[in-house]
């Protein structure tokens, strides 16, 4: 590749030569890289997301995602598994189990993620009910509903000729299993930061997030840790526009 066209590409994705021309120093950490350090606190607040949703949450084009998702996963920062046929990314040791992975995925489902809330908003729901409350057909509905069963979330209750939906205490169980998991995960996120000399420190916001607070000389940042993961992303979602696949009938 042509020393100019290298140039060129690693300025696109944030790295490379700065204004003067003169080469950057390699940073201490791949989380020094401000377009690499908001995909890492992206995959906090939205673990097991694949590349598109990433993409469309940090304002960053497909292949610069790619590409700094290779940096983090070299690093060590971030994990990937292939669910449901696409590949998504967490932070390493934030996620434990194929079911939690699953839910953190399906949840971050435009189409999922808002059938499952108006089930939680409309305890005993038929599908006829949840067709009239939300945007699209009834086979999207029961689609969906197939999907929630299958993940443990909703569980159908027959009344006479009808099918009423109520949701379980799946989240409450998967959040639960979770919190040691996490404390785990702050611990192993505090050594890595350490052992990239950045100076880590922890603070607790009135939100009980974590943050954690980074640094390299005069350059300082922070991450935040959300305290329940997966609720945080039932309940936050519509920050970012890309709403993950369509469910298929």
């Amino acid at each position: 590749m042509p020393r100019r066209m290298g140039e060129a590409l690693k300025q696109i994705v944030g790295e490379g030569t700065d204004e003067k021309g003169e080469e950057r120093k390699r940073p201490v950490s791949v989380l020094m890289n401000p377009n690499r350090q908001r995909i890492f606190q992206f995959l906090c607040n939205f673990p097991c997301s694949h590349q598109k949703r990433i993409a469309s949450g940090v304002d960053l084009s497909n292949p610069t995602v790619r590409w700094h998702l290779q940096k983090l996963i070299l690093s060590g920062y971030v994990k990937s598994k292939v669910v449901s046929g696409r590949t998504v990314y967490y932070p390493a040791e934030m996620i434990s189990g194929d079911r939690a992975i699953e839910a953190f995925y399906w949840m971050g489902n435009r189409d999922v993620n808002l059938l499952f809330r108006a089930v939680l908003e409309r305890q005993g729901s038929t599908i006829e009910d949840l067709t009239s409350a939300l945007e699209g057909g009834r086979s999207k509905v029961r689609a969906g509903l197939a999907t929630l069963e299958r993940l443990g979330m909703v569980v159908p209750v027959i009344d006479g000729r009808f099918k009423r939906y109520f949701p379980t205490d799946e989240v409450s169980s998967i959040e639960s299993q979770n919190r040691k998991r996490l404390r785990q995960f702050k611990r192993f996120l505090m050594k890595k930061l350490e052992s990239d000399r950045l100076n880590p420190e922890v603070h607790m916001s009135r939100s009980r997030e974590a943050e954690i607070q980074i640094r390299i000389g005069r350059t300082r940042s922070h991450l935040l840790i959300p305290p329940e993961p997966l609720t945080s992303v039932i309940a936050s979602f519509g920050e970012t526009d890309e709403s993950g696949e369509e469910i298929e009938d």
